[in-house]
């Protein structure tokens, strides 16, 4: 029964970290990754959004800059019309703009952006707040058993004390028993009787009883 009950303790506690191991904690970092993405798409528009703003602010309708062309090699190139710009609109496609088109599409992405970031920091606190529940339940669970443990181990206890307390009252008895019978025995025999006792024919349990007497006896003759 207790081998039963230990595996089927075991099986549940399997269950628990299978549950927080292979559900909730992937589910936690994907989401977790999806945001971060979220914030940093986020933090390009914002760049993006900057920049424009720099170039209406300043008039600048012309710019050189240093493009990238991979492993670190850049060169040179010669934008001759910032007003009109290529946005990354997703999906690999880029939309032409001009600056204030540009803005409104950014403004719109944002918005956009700002939601989901917000659902997927709901879904992030939702996730924590259940692995939270599973291992608060968990050693709820856990330490619920071990008070089922103390509390049957104090009955055990409690259940050999008194089981010693029934013998030794067991053992008092009998002792009790045989010493009246001693005293009964004694009361019905005469001093002569008792030394006539042939010891060898006295059971065991009796024979202290009948060499005390006869030596007392012979003690006091010798008086």
């Amino acid at each position: 029964m207790a081998a039963a009950e230990a595996r089927l303790r075991q099986e549940k506690v399997k269950k628990f970290e299978d549950f927080v191991d292979r559900r909730l904690k992937p589910d936690l970092v994907n989401a977790i990754a999806q945001r971060d993405n979220l914030f940093q798409q986020q933090k390009t528009f914002l760049d993006l959004k900057k920049n424009i703003e720099n170039l209406e602010k300043n008039g600048v309708t012309s710019m050189r800059s240093m493009v990238n062309l991979g492993s670190e090699v850049y060169m040179q190139a010669e934008v001759p019309d910032t007003r009109h710009i290529f946005v990354d609109i997703g999906l690999g496609f880029h939309v032409e703009f001009t600056w204030q088109e540009a803005l409104q599409f950014i403004s719109v992405r944002e918005a956009r952006l700002a939601r989901q970031i917000d659902e997927y920091t709901h879904l992030i606190a939702s996730i924590k707040a259940q692995i939270k529940m599973v291992c608060e339940d968990y050693n709820i669970r856990i330490q619920r058993r071990r008070l089922e443990l103390d509390t049957e181990k104090q009955a055990k206890i409690l259940e050999m004390e008194v089981e010693k307390q029934a013998k030794m009252f067991e053992i008092k008895v009998a002792n009790a028993k045989t010493k009246a019978k001693e005293v009964a025995l004694a009361s019905m025999m005469t001093g002569v009787e008792i030394m006539k006792v042939d010891l060898n024919t006295v059971l065991t349990r009796k024979r202290p009883w009948f060499e005390n007497i006869q030596a007392d006896m012979l003690k006091f003759d010798d008086e």
